[in-house]
C-alpha cells in the first residue's frame, strides 16, 4: 500500500460546486488514472474476504496471538475506523435503478464501483454502477476519497503489525 505513488506522495482529492449567475459548476481535484488504479489494486487485496492480506484477517491474527492489550485496542480502533468509512450512516446516495428508488451507503458505492465496473463486470451490480456513473465528478471524487481513507487505516494497521513484530515502523507519510 505504501508503495502506491498516491499514498507515498500524500495526494489528496477535493470536490466543489460553485454557483455563478444561477448556474452550478462542479470542479474536482482527482488522482490521475494510473496511480489511482495502482492504489485500487492494492486496496482490493486488502478488502476482499478471501485474500490473505484482508484487513479483518490481519486483525483476527493480532487478536488471536499473544499481543499486548494496547496493540489489541489499537487494532480494534483501526478496524472500527475502516468499517466506519464504509458504513458511515449519514452519507447516502440516492438514485433510480430499473425504475425503482435505490439508496446507497459508502460501502455500496465502493462495491458497485469495484465489482460492477472496474475489476469485475458483475451483471447484478452493473446497473447500479451505471447509475452511479451519472453522478459524474462527485461519484469519481467519492470513490477516490473512500480509497484514500481506507488506505490510511491500512497504514495504521501496518504500524501495529510492526510494533507487534518488534520492527521499526515505516516513516509516516506527510
Amino acid at each position: 500500500m505504501r508503495e502506491a505513488s498516491v499514498v507515498e506522495r500524500g495526494h489528496r482529492v477535493s470536490y466543489r460546486v460553485e454557483r455563478s449567475g444561477g448556474q452550478a459548476k462542479e470542479t474536482a481535484d482527482l488522482l490521475e488514472h494510473e496511480p489511482f488504479r495502482s492504489l485500487a489494486l492494492s486496496l482490493r487485496l486488502i478488502y476482499q474476504k478471501k485474500e490473505p492480506a484482508n484487513l479483518d484477517h490481519i486483525c483476527d491474527i493480532l487478536f488471536t496471538n499473544d499481543v499486548p492489550d494496547d496493540l489489541k485496542e489499537q487494532t480494534s480502533k483501526i478496524r472500527k475506523r475502516f468499517r466506519y468509512v464504509l458504513d458511515e450512516p449519514t452519507v447516502r446516495f440516492k438514485t433510480w435503478v430499473n425504475g425503482e428508488p435505490v439508496e446507497y451507503l459508502p460501502r455500496d458505492v465502493f462495491e458497485h464501483w469495484m465489482y460492477g465496473g472496474i475489476f469485475h463486470l458483475d451483471p447484478d451490480r452493473r446497473p447500479h454502477y451505471e447509475q452511479l456513473l451519472k453522478l459524474g465528478l462527485y461519484f469519481e471524487y467519492f470513490v477516490q476519497a473512500i480509497c484514500l481513507m481506507l488506505a490510511g487505516r491500512v497504514l495504521d494497521l501496518d504500524d501495529v503489525v510492526a510494533d507487534f513484530l518488534g520492527e521499526p515502523q515505516l516513516p509516516r507519510l506527510e
